[in-house]
């Protein structure tokens, strides 16, 4: 019963990753002004439970997509 107890705690812990978080992972990134915008691509891939409505995410001239971490939610 314990070990099944510390798997439903560790599976509800999980959150969205900060911002230091992130640059730690290597999470490639492109600042503009004070906005500071994550790979989507890699930000799925390493992060799966990291959902995002395509809205938010932002194409750069060289093809980049990006996301702000504060327009990521966790997937249900």
């Amino acid at each position: 019963m314990a070990k099944a107890n510390k798997k439903a705690k560790a599976e509800s812990e999980v959150k969205i990753p900060t911002r230091v978080e992130l640059v730690q992972a290597k999470i490639p990134l492109k600042a503009e002004g004070n906005n500071v915008y994550f790979s989507v691509k890699d930000l799925k891939k390493q992060y799966p439970f990291l959902t995002n409505h395509d809205h938010d995410e932002k194409t750069f001239d060289d093809g980049f997509v990006g996301i702000m971490i504060q327009d990521v939610s966790i997937e249900k």
